[in-house]
Formats: structure tokens, C-alpha cells, sequence
């Protein structure tokens, strides 16, 4: 594994855009298999029940919770950045310490309308311009704190 702690973290996209983050690590092998290019790591802590629910890349890209799926959006932009074809989250369950691997490839068509979008809210933020409202999502908008606005 390739830690990643010490590197930039910001990315210059289309537009003025930034995107600040890095990736938790790379993976360079496992069990007597190379990875060339290495795979993207990604590490997240989570409850257990959630964890039982997580068993594919799908789980997580579908995921009743905004910010689980905000981590298959995160994994895609970050291998589109990194230029690495695959990737691999882990989980760690809270409770129980039980870990899960996930492997994943890159969809570059998808990351590259997360990117696309990124350009057009950075246009939005530097024109003073408030986006358009999101689609109704219970999980983001049913404990909205500005709900009975």
C-alpha cells in the first residue's frame, strides 16, 4: 500500500474549477499479485448494519443514503484524476471492527459528468449565482434543517 497523507490536495479542473481531496492510498499488490497500474484505496468507517447492506459497487452507487453514494461519485473522480483504471474501498464496521473490500472500476463516462458538473456550479460560485434546486431526495431533503422554508 501506498499511503498517500503527504501528497497535494487539490485538483485543477476545466473551468477554474478545484477539487480538494486526496485519495487514502494505492494498492500496489495483494497476495502475490502485482497491480500495475496500482488501484486507487479508499477507506471509510461505517455502522455495522450499514455494512452488512454494502456487497457490491452497485450497493454503494445505489444506496438509500446521499453520502454512501457520494462515495462511488468520490471513487470514480478520483481514478479519473489519479489516471488509475481500478480502485478498491474498504469498510470498517464501527461496532464490530469487520472489514469489507469492494473493488471497483472507473466508469469514465461518469466521472467525467461529475467533473462537468463541478465546472458549472464553479461558473454558478463565481458568477454569485445560486444553483437550481435539487431533485426531491428524502434522505438529503427529509432532515433538510431549512425544510419549512
Amino acid at each position: 500500500i501506498i499511503r498517500e497523507h503527504d501528497r497535494p490536495t487539490q485538483y485543477k479542473v476545466g473551468g477554474g474549477a478545484v477539487i480538494s481531496g486526496r485519495p487514502d492510498g494505492k494498492v500496489r499488490g495483494f497476495r502475490d499479485t502485482r497491480y500495475t497500474p496500482p488501484w486507487l484505496l479508499e477507506l471509510k468507517t461505517t455502522q455495522d448494519y450499514q455494512l452488512h447492506r454494502l456487497n457490491t459497487w452497485e450497493d454503494i452507487r445505489h444506496a438509500q443514503q446521499h453520502y454512501v453514494r457520494a462515495y462511488y461519485d468520490q471513487g470514480q473522480v478520483y481514478c479519473l484524476l489519479e489516471d488509475l483504471p481500478h480502485g478498491l474501498i474498504v469498510f470498517k464496521g464501527k461496532g464490530s471492527g469487520w472489514m469489507k473490500m469492494i473493488p471497483f472500476d472507473l466508469d469514465f463516462g461518469y466521472a467525467e459528468q461529475i467533473l462537468q458538473r463541478v465546472e458549472y456550479l464553479q461558473g454558478l460560485v463565481s458568477a454569485g449565482t445560486d444553483p437550481p434546486p435539487i431533485p426531491y431526495d428524502v434522505s438529503i431533503c427529509g432532515r433538510c434543517a431549512f425544510g419549512h422554508i
